[in-house]
């Protein structure tokens, strides 16, 4: 067949069963993540080997092996697909009428979100931003399932593997900090280990905070049975456990990013935790196809935080 002939008649969809199965190297799996049939997976691999007059995998007892004739075909067809998906992500920007799509963590918009979107806005005063606040795996997931353009969250990296999808920035660090009230017995000192916690009654957070898996972690390789602590609340936000702390409830354990302001304001007192293990690092993130507006966003982002963020708790 010409090549002429070949180009007129596959389509699409036929590279795309082939992308899934060289991926998956299962007819099965790549149905389902296509969400058609099986058969209709096969008939499109046939039809696409009919065109090129190649055999492209072979199936070996219940293996799926890809042939030669199908490795030369999957690098331009994975090139393809990503420059069609360059295409459809700059028009979608394009239709946005300049909105910027964001998922943040909760401790970096409560300490310089807003700051970092007001000197954004002296460059490009035209551009509205949709945040959404959320935990470091939801922010994530977002972003790669194309929901938002620029994520700013911590990384857990053993429950959410980085993603060879993205871009990844480190921005700076956030830390572990005990926060008491100001007439607390612990209020006068400026380093505790988190042992203490065990000593008074403890506000906590729900389990799917990236600061309480961290904490969780943290109180696991130093020995600190959870079920040995004190707590008497629970709450979904740390704009709440911090109140809580504030109106005496207890102490607790928080991102020194979402108890700045309340101390800076006189609300609450922050002590520093004396074991090192409390620090973890802060990320920017963008799809490796962002559009070049969301590219340059991303870029102010990361030097305008790399500025704001990480400074060692005095």
């Amino acid at each position: 067949m010409k090549a002429e002939d070949a180009y007129n008649n596959i389509n699409i969809k036929e590279l795309e069963a082939f992308l899934a199965v060289a991926e998956t190297l299962s007819f099965s799996k790549a149905a389902n993540k296509l969400k058609m049939s099986q058969p209709s997976v096969s008939v499109k691999i046939k039809s696409l080997e009919n065109s090129f007059n190649r055999v492209l995998f072979k199936r070996d007892g219940g293996n799926v092996i890809i042939t030669s004739d199908g490795q030369r075909l999957l690098a331009p067809v994975k090139e393809l697909f990503y420059s069609l998906r360059k295409v459809i992500n700059t028009m979608k920007t394009v239709s946005k009428e300049n909105i910027i799509r964001i998922t943040v963590s909760e401790a970096i918009f409560l300490y310089s979100f807003q700051s970092m979107l007001e000197e954004h806005r002296k460059l490009c005063p035209d551009v509205q931003y949709q945040t959404v606040i959320g935990n470091a795996i939801t922010n994530i997931e977002r972003l790669e399932n194309n929901e938002s353009d620029l994520a700013l969250a911590g990384w857990v990296a053993k429950e959410r593997p980085m993603s060879g999808k993205l871009k990844v920035e480190r921005v700076g660090y956030d830390e572990l900090v005990l926060i008491v009230p100001l007439q607390h017995p612990l209020s006068n000192q400026k380093m505790v280990s988190i042992k203490t916690v065990k000593k008074y009654p403890y506000v906590g957070r729900k389990p799917n905070s990236g600061v309480q898996r961290t904490v969780t972690q943290v109180f696991k390789l130093i020995g600190v049975n959870p079920n040995d602590v004190q707590t008497v609340a629970v709450f979904d936000d740390a704009s709440s456990v911090i109140m809580a702390v504030y109106r005496g409830l207890g102490i607790s354990i928080v991102s020194k990013l979402q108890a700045a302001t309340a101390e800076k304001i006189g609300l609450i007192k922050m002590l520093k935790i004396k074991e090192k293990v409390s620090k973890r690092p802060i990320f920017a993130m963008i799809r490796k196809d962002a559009p070049h507006d969301i590219v340059d966003f991303f870029e102010f982002c990361v030097n305008y935080l790399r500025k704001n963020l990480g400074e060692p708790l005095k």
